[in-house]
């Protein structure tokens, strides 16, 4: 998304995308600098006490989030792949451009009804989310817009994406046009070719 925190000296005056500066012990003040307002501030005295928090889903990251889990969980819902993966109360943190290279990487259409997904299937869906997601965490994210690390540093995973953004790019396993659709008000980008709708890997 857009927005990001800026650890600096104290400006003048905030900037006109400043949206709340918290002023440090050594005088510096980290800043949440937000463009299009898409973010939110929740004060509590405890992370547990966060009722955001408490409605995300699994870290896909952590131990808890297995292949086993995975399989489980997607037998039990008919709803198209990507927004199931893209469903925060399921999975936390994974956004339009992680899913739609972890589609790509896994050989799964973004329209494969959930429950359809095979033994195979789901392995490669759970090695290729935690294997994209540690790669982009590497390379510091994806700048696309203004999105920055603390310390201004862009984010590089955007050199390594494989399909989104890429409509009519050439697939690079098949050559196939890179295709673009509309889920739920977003775009997906996917290798008609290459990503299964039967849930095995496309032949």
């Amino acid at each position: 998304m857009t927005g990001k925190f800026a650890l600096s000296e104290p400006p003048p005056r905030p900037a006109p995308h400043h949206r709340l500066w918290f002023r440090l012990d050594g005088g510096q003040v980290l800043v949440y600098q937000d463009l299009r307002c898409f973010g939110t501030l929740e004060v509590v005295e405890r992370l547990a006490d966060s009722a955001s928090l408490g409605r995300l889903g699994i870290e896909p990251l952590s131990r808890r989030f297995s292949a086993a889990w995975l399989g489980t969980a997607l037998a039990a819902s008919r709803t198209p792949l990507k927004h199931w993966l893209m469903d925060q109360r399921r999975i936390a943190g994974l956004g339009n451009i992680y899913v739609s290279e972890i589609l790509y990487a896994a050989g799964l259409s973004p329209a494969l009804p959930s429950h359809l997904l095979d033994a195979g299937g789901i392995e490669r869906l759970y090695r290729e989310t935690r294997r994209i997601l540690r790669k982009a965490i590497r390379k510091n994210g994806t700048t696309i817009s203004d999105f920055r690390r603390v310390d201004e540093k862009r984010g590089e995973f955007q050199h390594f994406l494989k399909v989104y953004g890429k409509a009519g790019d050439p697939c690079p396993r098949c050559r196939t046009p890179i295709a673009r659709i509309r889920q739920q008000q977003r775009s997906t980008f996917f290798c008609p070719a290459c990503q299964s709708l039967s849930g095995s890997p496309a032949a």
